[in-house]
């Protein structure tokens, strides 16, 4: 009897192992309930992804702003369409790199998810650029090329320009052109920081453009759209989400993308008007290089499918004035890769 038990028992504790993965198995095996791919998340989540039960969405900047905003309304809809739990945590400093190095210092276990802004002009303009300023506008595309890999591509936010409202001199792009043109070197534009797309952009209306002009580079968009409404400045450069907010104050007279935005449909894009430059803002979110792919290729897919989903469309296009542009992990590391390898050129 003692032996009869003996055997039962060994072959349970077989059992036990095998359904554990025999102890030492991978905790990221495609399919934990053996699904196969259906073109859903779902589908293709790794077995104990996310170890915890909990993601942590690091923001590298305070709380209230656009960067904020996204994380927090990712998170949200993370934690509706997956059942699992989604968090912020805002760590300020340094133009989100500081967000970035508590990233890199964690393991790379897809467990924290960073959001970057980045920059991604037409390789060829950034020829046009001193390289001390380069180095310095591109440093977050440059750092999140190095030591991240991508998800997805989730926003885009292209630099706009805005007047103030009332302006006896002009009203809309042509005119302000024209105005430009005639009073070379009158003009002031602020910017919401020299090492942002806004400073960007000001340089190359002069050095690809030609345009004369002064530039006050701020520390913030609320800052220097603050600026022109108090008449400090004639114009700003900011993200258009950001610049026309108040309509009946300040004026969006061009955006600097390939289309329109679908948020501000009126605003015509600088390449209707014959001006050559295009500065989106492509916001991105990333996990630390090294994790697994198949936890990179199941959030890519879920933040698809997050861009699908209406209520999340909903919440950014009319809560934080922003517009959902997906592109899955390959497509945005491409995006990413590509202007890493035109600066790296440049910076040598």
């Amino acid at each position: 009897m003692k032996k009869l038990f003996a055997l039962v028992l060994a072959a349970m504790m077989v059992l036990s192992l095998a359904a554990c993965g025999g102890g030492g198995g991978s905790t990221t095996a495609p399919a934990a309930s053996g699904n196969t791919d259906d073109g859903t998340a779902k589908s293709i989540k790794p077995a104990g992804y996310p170890k915890g039960g909990t993601v942590t969405v690091v923001c590298g900047f305070n709380a209230g702003g656009a960067q904020d905003n996204n994380c927090r309304v990712a998170a949200k809809y993370a934690t509706i369409l997956t059942g699992d739990n989604y968090v912020v945590t805002n760590i300020a400093g340094s133009s989100g790199r500081v967000a970035a190095a508590d990233v890199t210092a964690s393991p790379a276990d897809g467990l924290k998810i960073y959001l970057a802004n980045l920059t991604l002009a037409d390789p060829n303009d950034y020829k046009l650029i001193e390289k001390e300023n380069l180095k310095a506008q591109m440093t977050t595309n440059m750092l999140v090329a190095e030591d991240f890999s991508a998800i997805c591509a989730m926003h885009d936010d292209a630099r706009s320009i805005t007047i103030k409202a009332g302006d006896p001199r002009f009203s809309n792009w042509e005119e302000f052109e024209a105005y430009m043109k005639a009073h070379p070197g009158e003009l002031t534009i602020g910017t919401p920081g020299a090492n942002g797309a806004g400073g960007l952009m000001a340089t190359l209306l002069a050095k690809k453009l030609g345009y004369e002009f002064n530039v006050v580079h701020y520390t913030s968009t609320n800052e220097v759209h603050a600026a022109l409404l108090g008449g400090h400045v004639d114009a700003e450069m900011s993200a258009v989400s950001a610049s026309n907010t108040d309509a009946d104050q300040a004026i969006t007279i061009a955006v600097a993308a390939e289309k329109r935005s679908d948020l501000f449909p009126n605003v015509p894009t600088l390449v209707e008007k014959g001006v050559d430059l295009k500065i989106p803002t492509t916001r991105c979110f990333f996990v630390k290089k090294g994790t697994d792919p198949a936890i990179i290729n199941y959030l890519s897919r879920l933040f698809g499918e997050m861009a699908e989903y209406k209520e999340y469309v909903d919440e950014n296009h009319n809560v934080y004035v922003t517009t959902v542009d997906y592109r899955p992990a390959a497509e945005a590391q491409k995006l990413i890769d590509d202007t890493y390898a035109a600066c790296s050129e440049l910076l040598k």
